[in-house]
């Protein structure tokens, strides 16, 4: 069973780691961090749970909005197969009114922070950031997800090695009650 090192993965966890009644989704799409934030939707008030590939540890995602939904909170939980956390994080998404863009900032237990970007890449919600974490930890991270609905989502962690983006794992979220 392969492990993994939660504190080196740090933000990568948080893009699996996204009111349907609120300001921000009953403006027409005009933008790119229109379209991100319409994509992510279905996921809002919702908690979805995904296994970690060959690993009884699991992730569980929450999703809201914050301020009349104008912004979206990702809080996330990596469990033991017990329920014990063994790692947290939290994440808020904006949109950049001026850029048409989508910037988020995650804290993590770690102590640390990253800041970074969402963009459209096909039907994928590509995240990118620089990560400030402990040195033990990687300086920039990616992460992708995609089909997106009500019922969950698929998500990927990359890292950067060589130069290259290579993919650290893939899992599928499913939508489970919230506790």
């Amino acid at each position: 069973m392969r492990k993994f090192n939660w504190t080196r993965t740090g933000f990568s966890l948080v893009i699996m780691m996204f009111c349907s009644s609120g300001w921000l989704f009953s403006q027409a799409i005009s933008s790119e961090g229109d379209a991100i934030f319409a994509m992510m939707k279905p996921l809002i008030g919702k908690q979805f749970k995904g296994s970690f590939p060959n690993s009884s540890v699991y992730d569980e995602q929450h999703f809201s909005t914050v301020y009349d939904g104008k912004f979206i909170r990702n809080i996330h939980f990596v469990k033991d197969e017990t329920g014990k956390i063994l790692y947290e994080g939290e994440t808020i998404f904006a949109r950049d009114l001026q850029k048409g863009t989508v910037q988020f900032w995650y804290w993590n237990t770690t102590g640390g922070y990253v800041v970074g970007s969402l963009v459209l890449e096909g039907q994928r919600i590509m995240v990118t950031g620089k990560n400030t974490g402990p040195a033990n930890q990687t300086p920039e991270v990616k992460s992708s997800m995609w089909d997106i609905s009500a019922d969950g989502y698929v998500a990927s962690s990359y890292f950067l090695k060589d130069g290259n983006w290579e993919e650290q794992w893939t899992m599928q979220y499913k939508a489970s009650p919230k506790q």
